[in-house]
This record gives structure tokens, C-alpha cells and sequence, in this order.
């Protein structure tokens, strides 16, 4: 199956890159396609680990593109750079060491730079209920200092992350995935 889409646009292409999972496999990769129209060429696998890999956060830092992909079992957050868009990546900076943490993006608002994540803090894996905010110095996750009420959000129904934080009206929209009732996706 596919999952979590990222679309970005780059040199007039709009790209969609994704977690790809193969039950033989017994772990998620990284995927890239280029959309033509209402279709969806893929390109090819972006990265691939020994463990399991999803949600690719995608972003352009000034002349720079970036990608956090979900690493938990890594028990770390890792920063990517495009070295030969959109197939070839290196790992430039690596934060929260030792911490299992999900879908993780960052944003800059005001001058200020901010790293949204859910981390998992209890014996059963659940990675939906709490959602914890870092002030950074940059997107590199330098000067990484965490919000002083972590975890900002306590809740199933909306603190795990669901893409790319927005603005609209001077205004942040986080969109957010509903894991209530005990469910995955709700």
C-alpha cells in the first residue's frame, strides 16, 4: 500500500512522494512519482533502512530541499538534503536522539523556527496521543530547546500529525489525524 503523501512542486513538476509498504518487506520505504494530469508516473524508491521508513516531509529551505522522513525506530529525527532531486538524498543533521518520534515537521513563523512531533512515552507504542512542540534555530534542528508545556497537546482525536503545517489568513492550520475509539485512523 501507499501512504502518506507529501506533494511538492520543484521546476514546474508537481512531485508526490509517499511511504510504500510491502507485506514482504515487513517495513514502509520511501517513493517518489511525478503527476501528469490526473495520473501518477512513478519514479522510483527514494530510501530505503533496516528499519521502517514513512511519512516524508518535504520542504525547501531557501535554495535547499529537505526531508524529514519518520525514523522512530531509529530513535532519532532525521534531516535529508536533495543532492540529486528527487532520487538521491544525504542525512545532513539528526536531533532527539534516543526518543521514538513520528511525523515530524517544522515551520517558521515570525522569525522563529518550530518542530511539531509525537513522541510515544508509554509501554504500548501509541504514538497518537501526545504531541510535543521544540523551538529550533533552523530546519538543520539546531538550538533545539522543547516548549515549556510539552506535550502542548493531549488528546487522540487531533494530536498526531497529519502533513505540512499551512497558513491561510495569518493563521497556522495543522491538520491533525482523529485516532479516538482505540483506532488507527478513525
Amino acid at each position: 500500500f501507499w501512504a502518506d503523501p507529501f506533494l511538492f512542486e520543484e521546476a514546474g513538476t508537481t512531485w508526490l512522494f509517499y511511504e510504500g509498504f510491502d507485506d514482504s518487506e515487513g517495513r514502509g520505504h520511501l517513493a517518489v512519482g511525478r503527476l501528469e494530469g490526473d495520473s501518477l508516473v512513478p519514479v522510483g524508491r527514494v530510501m530505503d533502512a533496516a528499519h521502517h521508513l514513512s511519512f516524508p516531509f518535504v520542504f525547501r529551505w531557501g535554495d535547499e530541499i529537505l526531508m524529514i522522513p519518520e525514523t522512530h525506530q531509529a530513535r532519532r529525527v532525521e534531516v535529508w538534503r536533495a543532492t540529486a532531486f528527487p532520487l538521491g538524498w544525504e542525512r545532513v543533521a539528526t536531533g532527539l536522539e534516543g526518543m521514538a518520534a513520528v511525523d515530524t515537521v517544522v515551520f517558521e513563523r515570525n522569525g522563529q523556527w518550530w518542530l511539531l512531533t509525537n513522541i510515544c512515552r508509554d509501554s504500548f507504542g501509541d504514538f497518537c496521543a501526545e504531541l510535543h512542540a521544540y523551538m529550533i534555530d533552523s530546519p538543520m534542528l539546531d538550538g533545539l530547546r522543547p516548549h515549556p508545556l510539552n506535550p502542548v497537546v493531549i488528546v487522540t482525536r487531533t494530536a498526531r500529525g497529519a502533513g505540512r503545517v499551512l497558513e491561510a489568513d495569518g493563521r497556522l492550520i495543522r491538520a491533525s489525524q482523529n485516532n479516538s475509539h482505540g483506532v488507527y485512523g478513525y
